[in-house]
Order: C-alpha cells, then sequence, then structure tokens
C-alpha cells in the first residue's frame, strides 16, 4: 500500500519506496478487478499508476467501497474526478456505498458480476 499525497513521488524512485512502487506496479498488472477501500484518490503518483492500469486492457476495472462515493468524487485530484462518470457509464468503475466493515466478499463479488 502506498499512501501519501503528490510530495511523495519524487521519494517513489528511491530507498524503500521503490520496492513498494515496484511490487504495486508488478500486482495491479496481474488483476483485473481492483478492490479500493479507503483510498481517497489524493495521490498524484498512485492516480497515474490507476489510470495507467484501467486503460492499459479492456475489462479492467475498479471496485469502490466507500459509505458516502459522491463526497470521494467530489475530493478526490481532478485526474480521477474528471473521468468519474465516464467510468461510472462504461461499467470500468463499480461503487458499493457501504462502509468497510459492513461489506462482504459475497457482495463485493456480486457487484463485480452483475456488471
Amino acid at each position: 500500500m502506498l499512501i501519501g499525497t503528490f510530495n511523495k513521488i519524487p521519494k517513489y524512485t528511491g530507498s524503500i519506496f521503490s520496492d513498494l512502487f515496484a511490487e504495486f506496479r508488478r500486482r495491479l498488472a496481474e488483476v483485473d478487478t481492483l478492490v479500493v477501500c479507503g483510498y481517497g484518490f489524493g495521490d498524484k503518483g498512485i492516480n497515474g499508476q490507476l489510470i495507467e492500469w484501467l486503460y492499459g486492457l479492456r475489462n479492467r476495472r475498479i471496485l469502490l467501497v466507500h459509505p458516502e462515493p459522491d463526497e470521494l468524487r467530489v475530493a478526490a485530484r481532478g485526474a480521477i474526478q474528471n473521468k468519474w462518470d465516464t467510468w461510472l457509464s462504461q461499467e470500468m468503475l463499480l461503487v458499493l456505498k457501504s462502509g468497510a466493515e459492513y461489506i462482504t466478499w459475497q457482495q463485493m463479488a456480486k457487484k463485480i458480476g452483475s456488471s
């Protein structure tokens, strides 16, 4: 997990962050659906990687678990915020309006399977 804000981008190429960032990219490449829970889309470096990953191959999508997705959208950085509606309409972004503590694997699987 990489967290922070855009001021961390230069750190992603040094120290332990380079290893974490490389592992993050490697793991992203292995999946078609990414569950996002507890991330506010405020890190430019991570957002860039998510956008690159999402557009990299067809049928990739993000399953967002959040109790207030509309508030999250407004608070997200522009690179995510500006694509949000398009992603929803193209089912690249699936939303489960719930707190993580109330969601089950079965509910997530159902949401992923119903798209």
